[in-house]
This record gives structure tokens, sequence and C-alpha cells, in this order.
């Protein structure tokens, strides 16, 4: 090969390494400029949520309160454009610091659409508001057994004392699901912190249906699936309590103030809280959610928000844990072993609010 030929052939693989190595730096650039645009919109995203989450949860109720708009509507004087536009005096917050109003929650959840939320707050933006009972003070939410209606519900409540040994100091929690139509999935895991599950009772369970009740050092784990099938209803009773130590007569001497009433009454308090994990109801193949009470009436999650939002596409989800309260006292008769105590109810539950948004 002539001195020329060198030259060309030199030429040629000083182009070819130089082709691949504008290859890798540009499909380096092009990796790095997808990952800051991913990033950047992420970061938008983020922005917004924590924006709109200030706007709608944590500013306090304004002068003119919904419960105030309301009184107008239901006074003629007010529209429920009116309303509607005033979403913010609402107040989801109840102005304390980490506590929010369970009538405001429920009265935006029954009279906004979905379809209109992001008008309302004269906001274009696409989000969802979403919370979900994380806990529950048991005591709180004493109540009788709901009795299912045709549309698929679940409920969780303070049952009673008297399942298991009526000389620990325990509580029973009931926890049951209904369907009128095939596919619906209930799922939860209940968790009883520094406790022992001392008893339990399953009615209407079948082999689709699974409990494992767990109990460790740290406390005892039930873990529930009911998969309901037509006019189908499912229901578990767990007895738990933080001490095993028996104390008879306990429930005489706790109501009627006797010697031992401080002592008993530290076991009753701490017997009280228990978390809930993955709480969900509902059809995946009609793709329904379905109602989870607590107590009676008072919703354990709820959501509103625009319907445009695409969860598959980048968002961001800000989210913290309150306290939710709803205001209204129920004067109840609770069970114990032997005796019977009148007790005014006020809901409190721990949930987890998140606003997911998008840029």
């Amino acid at each position: 090969m002539n001195r020329r030929g060198y030259i060309v052939a030199e030429y040629l693989l000083v182009a070819f390494f130089f082709l691949l190595l504008m290859t890798a730096v540009f499909d380096q650039l092009v990796k790095s400029t997808a990952y800051e645009s991913d990033k950047i919109v992420i970061d938008l995203a983020c922005q917004k949520a924590e924006r709109l989450f200030y706007d709608i949860v944590d500013k306090p109720p304004s002068k003119v309160g919904w419960e105030r708009s309301w009184e107008n509507f239901e006074g003629g004087t007010a529209t429920m454009a009116d309303l509607r536009k005033n979403f913010t005096h609402f107040g989801l917050s109840t102005g304390r610091r980490y506590e929010v109003d369970y009538n405001a929650w429920n009265f935006v959840l029954n009279n906004i659409s979905s379809t209109e939320l992001s008008n309302f707050t004269d906001n274009t933006d696409s989000y969802k508001l979403k919370y979900v009972a994380i806990g529950a003070d048991a005591n709180s939410i004493y109540a009788n057994k709901k009795i299912f209606g045709s549309n698929p519900e679940a409920q969780i409540w303070l049952n009673a004392t008297g399942l298991g040994s009526g000389s620990v100091i325990h509580n029973v929690i009931g926890i049951a699901a209904n369907s009128s139509s095939v596919g619906a999935l209930f799922e939860t895991t209940i968790v009883f912190p520094n406790s022992s599950i001392i008893a339990s009772k399953r009615v209407g369970l079948e082999g689709t249906d699974s409990v494992t009740l767990t109990n460790s050092s740290s406390g005892g784990t039930a873990k529930i699936s009911f998969r309901l099938n037509s006019s189908d209803e499912d229901v578990i009773y767990l007895a738990y309590t933080t001490n095993g130590t028996t104390y008879a007569t306990w429930d005489t001497d706790w109501i009627g103030g006797g010697h031992r009433f401080l002592e008993i009454d530290r076991i009753v308090r701490k017997n009280n809280l228990f978390a809930i994990q993955n709480l969900k109801f509902e059809n995946a193949t009609l793709k329904k959610e379905y109602s989870v009470f607590l107590g009676n009436n008072t919703l354990a999650k709820g959501e509103i928000g625009a319907p445009q939002i695409d969860e598959s596409k980048r968002f961001c989800e800000f989210k913290r844990r309150y306290i939710m309260v709803a205001n209204e006292s129920i004067e109840v008769a609770q069970k114990l072993v032997t005796n019977t105590r009148i007790v005014n109810a006020t809901r409190r539950f721990p949930v987890e609010i998140s606003v997911l948004a998008q840029a």
C-alpha cells in the first residue's frame, strides 16, 4: 500500500472513532437532557402539590366559614354556585395545627362534583385530594353493627367486650363487609400496638376469604381479605388487650370508680388506639371503590379532584398525617362485661391526607 493509501486508512479509522465518540456523547446528552427534563417536570408538580395542599387543607377557615355559607344557601341568599366559588371558605382545617374537620370534608365530597373542582378553586391545575384513615380511637367509634343494604359497604367499629375472658380488660373490634354483586374485594390490616389478640369470632367466611392473626413483641396484627360474592356478608370480631392481667369485676370498678379505678383506667385508655393499614374495598373489574365506615356513618376514606389527572404520567404526591374530627357528639350505651356505661362519643381518627398534582 502506498503512502496515500495509509493516509486514507488512517483518516477513515480516525473518523470512525470520532463518530463512535460523538455517538456516545450525543447518547449521553440525550439521556442527561431527558433526565433533567423529567426532574424539572417532577419539581414543578411537587411545587404545585405543596401549594395546593396549603391552599386547600392547611389554610384556616375564613371569617365567613363554610357553615355560614351553607346557612345562607339554605336561607335562599346564596346559590350552590356561590358556595362552590367559595371553596376555601369551607374550612377543611379546624384552625388547629394538624387537625381537620370531617364535617367540612363530608360536605365537599357530597356537594361538589369532581369534574368542576378545579373551577371552584379558580385553579386549572390537574390534581386529586385524598384522605384515608390510618387508625382510630376505638372508644370514639363505638356503634352497633350496620344493617347493610343493596350497596356494597364495609364497617369497622368498636363492638363490645365479652369475647374472650371477661376478667381481662379488653376491647372487641368488629370488621364487616357486604356485597350484592360478584367481584368485590375488601382488604385491610389492623395493628394493635403493644397488644395481644386474645380471641376471635368469624361469621360468614368461606374458602375464598382469609384471616391471618399474629402476636409479637410489638403487638397483634390481623390481616384480613374478604372476597365477596353476590349477597355475601363476611364478619370478624377481634378481642385484644395491652395487659393480660385478670381483674375480676373490672367493669364494675371502672364505671363505679372503685379503689382500682386508676389502675384499670390506664389499661382501658391504652386499649383504645389501633392502626389501620392497606384499607381497600373495590371491584377491580368494574373499577369501582366502595364505602368503608368507622362506627355507623363516618367515612374512613374519601377522594375529590379533577378526573383528568393521569397517574401513569409524571406527577408528585405531597402528603401529611392529621387528626380528623367529626365535631358532633353522639350519646351511646357502651356494653361492657356485665355493665353498660353511657358515653358521649366524638369521632377522632388519624388520617393521611395527600395531594397528587401534575405539572
